[in-house]
């Protein structure tokens, strides 16, 4: 995607009912977030990307933010 309205186009076409920052987004497209990561990883290797994305659009790191997010503990109040 070259910019942010052309991916919230694209999700539009997709899943009509899409509105940035929808709880109903959320839960359709987070149980794919599993998917999602092995393909960014499938990608990548591919392509043979390697470590430095600069000159490599539209691949990015992304996916390693979410595991990280993933990694982290549930914390109950």
């Amino acid at each position: 995607m070259q910019s942010a309205k052309a991916a919230r186009d694209a999700l539009k076409r997709h899943y009509g009912g899409y509105e940035k920052n929808s709880v109903k987004a959320f839960q359709v497209f987070y149980p794919k977030t599993e998917t999602a990561i092995k393909h960014a990883k499938d990608v990548l290797r591919e392509k043979h990307f390697g470590e430095d994305l600069r000159k490599c659009n539209p691949s990015t790191h992304v996916h390693r933010v979410v595991e990280h997010l993933k990694s982290i503990p549930e914390r109950t109040a």
